[in-house]
């Protein structure tokens, strides 16, 4: 999946607090001095929304009191998001470290349990620190969900980490589509970027071996009991799924293929539905050092959790 991100970022003015989160700045926002919106050129400003055409993709940046700003990166080509929450105030986020416990509430009732959030914490040119979250989310239900709500609350676990207003965003996501699908056209795609690797064949049972790049952690690991999914309990399905995964040079999963099946398509489609939104690595390196594409291959055995009845109440 292509990126999709929302940018929390520092900004260096306040404006009253509005019921529904945080309230939007209503001048033009100061770009913070960062990889995030604001390396193309600006096309419109609707409603505290800066939009900015990337070329091959378009962007969406709004400032907030309390030194956070919001920005959407939008692929039309891919139908993705990239979503960057940041705020100085998280500063014991690591840089690079998987944050399973982050979710999305829209205040029109949708929820984002699983959104691959993923640490920032970087100084920049200058000694500007960027600090906070990065997350990859469908676009089309992204998108529809910021134009239709009236705020939207990031938590990290029970805790809620902020919560941001939406109002006035409907117009603007609407110019944020057009401009994107008018630099797809303009700028039509590699079509075979998105076509992925064809499958390997399948492995012995082993730890996951990494060609090029290195995974940051067990691929196991990013997998809990809690994700089993509800349907391969009820049919009692388990077994092991063998993949094979195409890493990015950011470190990130591309696209992943089965290479063996467990039998269930629901743990196979799960298995890499996780991989591809929680896995880090470190990337490949060519010979002169910079970041290239890499691979690795992986084996995850599905195993049914083990249900504890409660003790009986006493007599």
């Amino acid at each position: 999946m292509k990126r999709f991100w929302v940018v929390l970022a520092l900004t260096t003015a306040a404006s009253p607090a509005m019921a529904g989160g945080i309230s939007q700045r209503t001048a033009a926002p100061a770009l913070p001095s960062t990889s995030q919106p604001g390396t193309g050129h600006q096309v419109a400003f609707i409603n505290g929304w800066t939009i900015f055409d990337e070329r091959d993709h378009c962007s969406a940046f709004t400032s907030y009191e309390h030194d956070l700003a919001l920005a959407i990166y939008y692929d039309h080509a891919s139908h993705s998001v990239d979503v960057f929450v940041l705020s100085p105030a998280w500063e014991s986020v690591r840089d690079g470290q998987s944050y399973p416990n982050v979710t999305v509430h829209f205040s029109n009732g949708s929820d984002y349990p699983d959104t691959g959030a993923e640490g920032i914490h970087r100084t920049q040119p200058g000694g500007h620190v960027t600090v906070g979250l990065r997350m990859g989310l469908n676009a089309d239900d992204f998108l529809r969900d910021v134009a239709a709500s009236a705020s939207l609350t990031v938590n990290v676990g029970s805790m809620t980490a902020t919560t941001l207003s939406l109002r006035g965003s409907r117009v603007a996501m609407t110019r944020l589509i057009s401009c994107s699908a008018q630099a797809f056209r303009s700028h039509p795609p590699d079509p075979f970027r998105y076509i992925p690797s064809p499958a390997r064949p399948a492995v012995p049972v082993q730890p996951s071996a990494v060609s090029g790049a290195e995974a940051r952690a067990n691929l196991a690991s990013y997998i809990s009991d809690s994700d089993y999914p509800a349907a391969a309990i009820r049919a009692e399905q388990q077994g092991t799924v063998g993949f094979h995964l195409a890493v990015g040079t950011d470190g990130r999963v591309t696209s992943c293929t089965i290479t063996s099946s467990s039998g269930a398509s629901v743990l196979d489609e799960t298995t890499c539905r996780i991989m591809r939104s929680r896995a880090r690595f470190t990337p490949a390196r060519d010979d002169h050092g910079n970041p290239t594409m890499g691979s690795a291959d992986g084996r995850i055995r599905w195993v049914l959790p083990v249900y504890t009845p409660p003790p009986p109440p006493p007599q």
